[in-house]
């Protein structure tokens, strides 16, 4: 049996797949924080999130008691018909 990627479920009698939306130039993630004491955001940054990190400590010691953050994360998603899917030969 082979392994399919991504999360598979079965809707109005057809196989769908969501898996990560991967191709060229899409990035892996978006990455932001937020000073849950001012809602001040770092502003995004793709993939890494070193951008957002350095803002965080660098807001952390230039803003007395502000320590407690939140991360916002955005990554992209595609469905996919699965090969017994009657649309997986139609194009997207």
């Amino acid at each position: 049996m082979t392994a399919v990627r991504g999360l598979a479920r079965r809707f109005a009698l057809a196989v769908w797949r969501l898996v990560p939306h991967d191709e060229e130039g899409v990035p892996v993630a978006i990455f932001e924080m937020e000073c849950m004491t001012c809602n001040e955001r770092s502003g995004p940054d793709d993939n890494t999130g070193e951008r957002p990190q350095m803002w965080t400590l660098e807001h952390a010691g230039t803003a007395p008691g502000h320590r407690l953050f939140k991360l916002h994360t955005e990554t992209y998603w595609r469905a996919e018909p699965s090969a017994s899917n009657p649309l997986a030969q139609a194009p997207a």
